[in-house]
């Protein structure tokens, strides 16, 4: 379940596992923690116990609140406090003595026999006003995705990014090279990147959209199509947000070794359609092409609004089985996204850096556990994403902007294998 506090602040709860809390209820609780309720073995109360850390704890008993490691929050006991929640009924608010609008959650005073039950979140009218917290709706199923907005033009004819992988458990996609952000443009829409499968196998990966008449029907005479790959990939379709042809290849990629993965998209007016294809390479390895896909009916456009992003494709946040700890919202996914060039001019050759990005998300989505800063690995400019992190970042990265001021001293990147548009 999701429970929201009335100041809007959203958490995540399990019964009889861990309650993993993103982001903390006023005071920063242990800089946030997957949490577990456990009643006193003497009888005496419940101790609410941070999964990675029982030695620090909060205790109800006699009637207030009792921090078993103050220096952790930085208060002592008797700063807590429980008030009844309305009438005729059994659960109690643990509100900071001192601001009332700060609370913890909500205890159920009846003492129920079940052990791992003595925090209830939410039990009662979520309409009620004298509530603190309420519940909301089930627990989300993903890490929130966080992108990378580059300024480009309307016919970008090549788009050169890198990714350096930090943190990539299975279900993580690192997009370096998308294009177009809405299916129903009359000009092409895809991405490239590689993925870390939950199968553990890794890819590269290239898709584009169909033109889409609606969230699940193509336009008939706009679609795309595969018009040539690697003998060693194979092409598949694609749907559910949109549909179109992917083309994916088995390519291990290293987490961690400070080796980028380099990625290029090209695009190539053919009349009145576009061919965008696609490239890989490891490090300094020589360049893979994936293959080519024919966009239809686009009256010859090439790429525009360019981006980059982290997503986590494992969804396993409400799938059952799944320890807690291991739930894909809150396993960190993080890479270096660097160096990005383009070509704006086709016929040109004329390679152009791009020298801002800013940071994005789309919503809504109750989770925050999401970072961004500016990281210069490999490159002079690059920027360090996270999500699924154990704490949010303050302030936000939401609308942040990271802009290269040094552009004359970034590497050129090495085309040698890759046919210019």
């Amino acid at each position: 379940m999701r429970i929201l506090n009335r100041l809007g602040q959203g958490y995540l709860i399990r019964r009889a596992t861990p309650l993993p809390l993103v982001g903390s209820p006023g005071p920063d609780l242990l800089d946030s923690a997957d949490w577990v309720v456990r009643k006193d073995s003497a009888g005496a109360g419940f101790h609410m116990l941070p999964f990675a850390g029982p030695s620090r704890s909060l205790r109800v008993e006699g009637g207030s609140v009792v921090l078993g490691d103050a220096r952790a929050v930085g208060a002592g006991p008797g700063t807590w406090k429980l008030e009844p929640v309305g009438k005729g009924t059994p659960y109690l608010r643990i509100l900071d003595a001192a601001d009332a609008a700060r609370g913890l959650g909500v205890v159920d005073s009846a003492a129920s026999t079940t052990p791992d039950l003595a925090v209830v979140l939410g039990m009662f009218g979520r309409d009620d006003p004298a509530a603190m917290w309420r519940i909301d709706e089930e627990c989300v199923p993903d890490a929130r995705s966080i992108h990378l907005r580059y300024p480009s033009e309307p016919d970008t004819a090549l788009f050169y990014n890198e990714i350096y992988p930090h943190r990539a458990p299975p279900g993580t996609f690192f997009c370096t090279s998308g294009f177009g952000t809405d299916s129903g443009d009359l000009g092409p829409c895809g991405y490239g990147g590689i993925q870390h499968r939950p199968d553990g196998s890794q890819l590269a990966i290239f898709s584009v959209w169909h033109r889409m008449a609606t969230a699940e029907t193509p336009v008939a005479n706009a679609l795309a199509t595969t018009v040539g790959m690697n003998p060693a990939a194979h092409g598949t379709a694609f749907s559910g947000e949109g549909a179109g042809s992917s083309i994916r290849l088995r390519l291990p990629w290293r987490v961690g070794s400070g080796e980028p993965v380099r990625f290029v998209v090209t695009a190539e007016a053919l009349r009145a359609d576009t061919i965008l294809s696609a490239y890989v390479a490891r490090g300094d390895e020589p360049w893979i092409s994936l293959g080519a896909i024919l966009r239809a009916a686009t009256g010859g456009r090439l790429m525009k609004d360019l981006y980059a992003f982290i997503e986590d494709f494992a969804r396993t946040g409400n799938v059952t089985g799944v320890a807690a700890s291991a739930r894909s919202p809150y396993r960190a996914r993080s890479g270096v996204f660097a160096n990005p060039w383009v070509i704006t001019s086709p016929g040109s050759r004329m390679l152009q850096p791009l020298h801002e990005a800013r940071v994005t998300v789309y919503s809504p989505h109750p989770l925050e556990n999401l970072s961004a800063e500016a990281e210069a690995e490999g490159a002079s400019f690059g920027v360090l994403l996270a999500t699924g992190t154990s704490r949010m970042a303050q302030p936000s990265p939401v609308g942040v902007s990271f802009a290269d001021s040094a552009t004359e001293r970034r590497p050129l990147p090495d085309l040698a294998g890759v046919p210019y548009p």
